[in-house]
């Protein structure tokens, strides 16, 4: 029978060789099943396989753009509390408990957090982090398995749900590997974009644009090999009827070594003994490969969420310029930092002593350099209700129903306080018999 633990000990460790592993455990008195996944052949919910996007990260300019500017401008958030006041957020705040996203271990600080769980959702869809002393740990994601429950005991059961992790720190299968059993508590799991093939997993934004890496990849090879093999798409240089055997490869070895790479590109060439050459097919230009090229980069600028514009790619450039390039900021700023952040904060706090139950964690926008522009209309917006404000208060309304109606949209929760201005008051009639001489001379 295959071997069995329990996963309801926080932080317990047991190593296992590999045939001994099962994909069940026990809990809560019943036996469960991890939960399957489109990226495992058995009942493992394995983590997907991301070396292949660890690749392209590695060797596609276009991949590495994308990535680059996504985890540059998340790294610039500060993370802060703050309190819900009357339904509505309050002021940002600091404790010391914050210090562990400020310094999560030796050397590093805020933004070297980011960047590396921003490099694990690019790749694998997922990142995870724990509490390690006074500060965090990220785990490796391609190594961490989520354990599913429900109490009839099928893992795909409407109430199913996390009850832990697992993390293999040699890799999921390894024989010497010595399993980390974690509670769902200990765990921050960020997920940005969910995975159709499992429940409780994130998906890579990389995985929907793969034909489209492996495809720019192909251009640029293409783009090599045009140069190393003469600067032309295809050359055809006819021999005399002599020229057989060993003439023949001399001469062929010595075209290739005068004209066969870049550097002799443009190099008179030429001909003797009756020999004749001829190009045929065409040249990069007239097959569009920047055209081609830049098409692709588009869409994986466009699956990551950013702008080409702000990754500077050559279409993005050349039909918008940097005219657009506020508008194309906004966008990026909105539809994608935005919501990154706010899951993010979210995915921490399980990691973070809350101060106060109505405490809940976010970040500062006024130290993200792309939100710089919603700050600009923010102030204008309350320079309005700081007009509109004081407008109501002259006209008689209470300070705070006109706070209240301001905040809230509705001007039905006005309460006036039934005191008129000057300005609307009835004009009074003057008394024509006026004041008496007595009483002007007093």
């Amino acid at each position: 029978m295959a071997r069995k633990w329990n996963l309801g000990f926080s932080r317990r460790r047991e190593p296992a060789p590999a045939a001994e592993r099962s994909a069940y455990f026990g809990y809560g008195g019943h036996e469960y099943m991890l939960q399957p996944s489109l990226a495992s052949t058995g009942p493992v919910e394995r983590p997907a396989a991301y070396g292949d996007l660890a690749y392209a990260l590695q060797t596609n300019p276009a991949v590495f753009a994308v990535c680059d500017v996504r985890s540059k401008a998340l790294g610039e958030a500060r993370f802060q509390w703050r309190s819900m006041v009357d339904g509505r957020p309050g002021k940002f705040f600091d404790t010391g408990e914050l210090a562990r996203l400020q310094s999560p271990w030796r050397g590093a600080h805020t933004r070297d957090l980011i960047h590396r769980l921003v490099q694990d959702v690019d790749l694998a869809g997922n990142a995870y982090v724990v509490r390690s002393g006074a500060g965090l740990r990220r785990l490796r994601p391609d190594r961490v398995v989520v354990v599913v429950a429900a109490d009839g005991g099928d893992p795909n059961a409407i109430d199913a749900s996390v009850v832990g992790y697992q993390y293999h720190p040699n890799g999921v299968g390894s024989s010497t590997d010595e399993i980390v059993n974690l509670l769902p508590e200990e765990v921050a799991h960020w997920m940005p974009t969910p995975d159709p093939g499992a429940r409780f997993r994130g998906m890579s934004w990389l995985r929907s644009v793969l034909v489209e890496v492996v495809a720019d990849g192909e251009i640029s090879e293409y783009k090599g090999r045009f140069f190393r093999n003469g600067a032309t798409v295809s050359t055809v240089l006819t021999m005399p009827d002599g020229v057989v055997g060993e003439a023949f490869d001399v001469a062929v070895a010595k075209f290739q070594a005068a004209h066969g790479s870049p550097e002799n590109a443009h190099k008179p060439l030429f001909l003797r003994y009756g020999a004749d050459m001829k190009t045929i097919g065409a040249d990069p230009q007239s097959t569009e490969m920047k055209v081609l090229q830049g098409g692709s980069e588009t869409r994986i600028a466009a699956a990551g969420g950013v702008p080409p514009v702000i990754a500077g790619f050559s279409e993005g450039l050349s039909s918008t310029s940097y005219a657009a390039y506020d508008a194309s900021r906004r966008r990026f700023a909105d539809y994608t930092l935005r919501p990154l952040l706010g899951s993010l904060a979210e995915a921490l706090e399980t990691l973070l002593d809350k101060p106060d139950a109505d405490a809940f964690l976010t970040y500062d926008p006024r130290e993200i350099s792309h939100f710089q522009e919603d700050t600009k209309d923010q102030a204008d917006i309350q320079h309005a209700e700081a007009a509109t404000l004081g407008s109501l208060f002259m006209a008689g309304f209470t300070p705070e129903s006109a706070v209240e109606a301001i905040t809230s949209g509705d001007l039905s929760r006005l309460v006036h306080t039934g005191v008129l201005s000057a300005q609307v008051l009835p004009e009074t009639v003057d008394d024509e018999s006026g004041p008496s001489d007595e009483e002007n001379d007093a």
